[in-house]
């Protein structure tokens, strides 16, 4: 084996999420396209135990860690201690998150990784694998990823029991917005942001037919999927010589220009729109940098909101309660917006702020905890930050705020479920 990627567990998900580690998956097939044998180990199926058996069997060249959140990377931390007590095989670690840590530097964590990977992974592993060849074993402590300009097609079959789980469609690849709680802005320095071209996603959709059948769940994957209108509007058009049974899922912005193919998306079965709404308070879209305009930004979610309900097209709409300079008034705002329009949203989250590493709030805390007059915790166990106390709002007040306003907008279980449920194990 050249190459075992390693699918680390999220220690606070009650959920098991039926989409798959992606990026593993397109790393695995990329450097299997380039004639290297790369496999994928899902901790979330199988255990350490069986991992370690592996690594002693089948004697990679090169293990990694894919990680999908903060939590994941400290709990790779933790399994990495394990395997190196066994086995000197160099390990490397990547991932959405490890960019903004990498940001923060390398030298404030207890490193038992023997690289970092910022940013794409593809052709980072396959320039490793290719120096391990020639003989060279000591690995660059980081790796500051060049853009992939080319996207080769995925092979499902790589991820352990593929069938289970939702065949995606990487459609864009990151993202040109600097929202501050997200990391986008550290991952951009890494990996820029571009569209797939279409007939490459046509010949996905082919495969995934062969494969999973003309009655598939599709994720269509990307931060900034609706962002395009020319290639949005050819790739709905594709979409609908397809069979009607093919069920799409996406992420898609309320400021992107909908109205321009709201036509097609009436032609194809659509799962699932996610959209993060976060605030319906102008002050508080301004301080997470949401919007230019925040009060068009709110007109907006009104207006597709309003018109995605009377076309039957399903959403699923989140909010994020407790950000720097909430108030009990500013979250009332969005309770109001929610009450306002309650005829259209009938499936919500709503999460309490926490700081991942990589965001503007993670590299300017210090700065914000002071402004805003707030205290923090850090969780040892996945080093996630939270808010204990901002003003008159605590932790506490935050999650019931946060519990009792997503039991009053989730009336309706089953369009819930639909929508939102139907992607977890």
């Amino acid at each position: 084996m050249d190459f075992l990627i390693i699918n680390p567990k999220i220690p606070s998900q009650k959920k098991v999420d039926r989409v798959p580690n992606f990026g593993a998956l397109c790393i695995a097939s990329y450097l299997g396209a380039r004639g290297y044998y790369a496999t994928i180990f899902d901790l979330v199926q199988e255990s350490e135990e069986e991992l370690i058996y592996t690594i002693k069997d089948k004697k990679p060249k090169l293990i990694g860690f894919s990680c999908t959140s903060a939590e994941s990377y400290y709990e790779a931390h933790h399994v990495c201690k394990k395997i190196k007590s066994l086995v000197s095989i160099p390990v490397v670690v990547g991932g959405q998150h490890i960019t903004g840590l990498m940001s923060e530097g390398a030298s404030n964590l207890d490193c038992v990784f023997d690289c970092h990977i910022s940013g794409p992974g593809e052709v980072s592993i396959a320039m490793l694998l290719s120096n391990i060849a020639d003989g060279a074993i000591k690995l660059p402590q980081i790796i500051y990823s060049a853009p992939v300009n080319t996207f080769v097609p995925i092979d499902y079959k790589l991820y352990p029991n593929y069938k289970s789980f939702i065949p995606c469609i990487e459609v864009v690849r990151g993202c040109n917005h600097s929202c501050r709680f997200c990391n986008a802005a550290s991952m951009r320095k890494a990996m820029g942001y571009g569209y797939r071209e279409v007939a490459e996603i046509e010949n996905e959709i082919v495969r995934i037919i062969e494969i999973y059948g003309e009655d598939a769940d599709v994720f269509l994957f990307g931060p900034i999927f609706g962002n395009d209108i020319r290639k949005t509007k050819e790739l709905f058009h594709v979409l609908r010589h397809f069979p009607r049974t093919l069920k799409y899922t996406f992420n898609m912005r309320i400021d992107s220009r909908w109205e321009e193919y709201l036509e097609e998306l009436d032609a194809i079965t659509i799962r699932s729109v996610f959209f993060g709404l976060e605030s319906a308070s102008e002050r508080i879209l301004h301080n997470m940098n949401k919007a230019v305009n925040p009060a068009l930004y709110i007109e907006q979610a009104h207006n597709i909101f309003k018109a995605f309900s009377e076309h039957s097209i399903p959403f699923f709409v989140s909010f994020i309660f407790g950000y720097w300079g909430e108030t009990m008034e500013s979250i009332r705002e969005s309770q109001l917006f929610l009450a306002n329009n309650s005829d259209y949203i009938k499936a919500i989250s709503v999460n309490p702020f926490q700081i991942y590493p990589g965001s503007y709030d993670y590299n300017n805390m210090n700065a914000l905890v002071k402004k805003y007059n707030a205290e923090y915790e850090i969780d040892p166990s996945n080093k996630l930050i939270s808010i204990l106390k901002m003003n008159d709002l605590t932790r506490e007040k935050i999650q019931k705020l946060c519990t009792d306003t997503s039991q009053k907008y989730n009336k309706d279980a089953t369009y819930y479920s639909s929508v939102r449920d139907w992607r977890f194990f």
